[in-house]
């Protein structure tokens, strides 16, 4: 395993952290920081979001048409105002 030497500069939230992680187990500074970064690197993508409802029933409209639907929305929308 080949060791790189760099220099990073760490929020003060994260380097209070890695101390933290450091005084509980006793590790050094670098081997907490190690096993940190693995264990993020590990974690899994973030999850999906849960799919859309799904909705019981037929619609009244045929949704593949975007027009139609954005077309009805618009006269109930003026319906419910009043309007022509």
């Amino acid at each position: 395993m080949r060791i790189m030497r760099t220099t990073v500069t760490l929020d003060a939230d994260v380097a209070a952290a890695i101390e933290a992680e450091r005084c509980a187990t006793g590790e050094s500074f670098r081997d907490a920081l190690n096993r940190l970064v693995r264990r993020g690197l590990r974690r899994p993508p973030t999850a999906q979001p849960p799919p859309l409802p799904m909705l019981r029933g037929t619609p009244n409209v045929d949704i593949t048409d975007v027009s139609l639907v954005l077309g009805e929305l618009a006269d109930e929308h003026l319906l419910d105002r009043g309007g022509p």
